[in-house]
């Protein structure tokens, strides 16, 4: 379950989805 999370969270992140979670 948490690694998915992690996965996840790399590719939001790879998309640039993080800014959203700031």
């Amino acid at each position: 379950m948490f690694e998915q999370y992690e996965v996840l969270t790399k590719k939001n992140m790879d998309m640039g989805i993080a800014d959203n979670i700031s």
